[in-house]
């Protein structure tokens, strides 16, 4: 446009329209403005080139409209709390896993010869000597001491437990398979809901319990890991 613009003016002020005799006083008043008008052309020129430049420049910086649209959108996919069990359970998009198996399986920790801390060895030989007094929060208070509790999907027996249900048991079996204790000495880490199991063998709570009276440790295969991961402490 600006160049069209020039063109205009260099026709105008180059080439003026003829006149007839009775208009020259009229065109010679036009000439006398066009003289002045030229003698400010070079400038008016120079202005408008420069005005060009600017707007150029200018255009050359700005963001792009079409650009901003595409890096604000956000290609998120939202999920249900089913798809997000899934995401927890199999890694993160549910599909695919990140991880094919547990960084924390039992095999493995035995055969690095990781042990317990001493004072869970002191008070499993207690529990070992005489356990019918212990209460269940007395097992959690030593576990949570000494161990970083994870959640976990593990079996019992017939029973499949999801991540985030019966962490409890999932820390006692945990815990009684780091320590490698027998069936009975497992039980006894329920407490007392192990002695109501066993004032009410025909009842149907604490279904856990139940299943591991009936199955052992033949009942936990231990597939998806364990719950529980030794904590930095020092023994003493």
């Amino acid at each position: 446009s600006t160049f069209f613009l020039l063109h205009v003016l260099h026709t105008e002020f180059h080439h003026p329209p003829s006149s007839s005799p009775s208009t020259q006083t009229s065109n010679c008043f036009q000439h006398k403005v066009n003289h002045i008008f030229l003698a400010q052309f070079p400038t008016m020129i120079m202005k408008l080139i420069t005005s060009a430049l600017l707007v150029a420049c200018a255009s050359a910086f700005a963001p792009s409209i079409t650009f901003t649209t595409k890096a604000s959108a956000l290609n998120a996919k939202i999920c249900g709390p089913k798809e997000k069990m899934e995401d927890l359970r199999f890694g993160w998009g549910g599909a695919t896993a990140i991880f094919t198996k547990p960084a924390r399986m039992l095999d493995d920790i035995r055969a690095s010869g990781e042990t317990i801390p001493d004072a869970c060895k002191v008070f499993n030989a207690n529990l070992e000597m005489d356990g019918n007094d212990i209460m269940f929060e007395d097992v959690m208070a030593i576990i949570d001491e000494h161990y970083e509790t994870g959640l976990l999907e593990f079996k019992n027996g017939d029973i499949l437990n999801a991540q985030g249900e019966n962490g409890g048991s999932a820390k006692v079996l945990s815990y009684a398979a780091l320590s490698n204790l027998d069936k009975e000495t497992t039980l006894k880490l329920w407490g007392q809901y192990y002695r109501d199991v066993e004032a009410s063998p025909d009842g149907t709570d604490h279904p856990n319990i139940r299943n591991f009276m009936n199955t052992g440790w033949d009942g936990v295969p231990f597939e998806n890991g364990i719950a529980l991961t030794r904590k930095n402490t020092v023994d003493s």
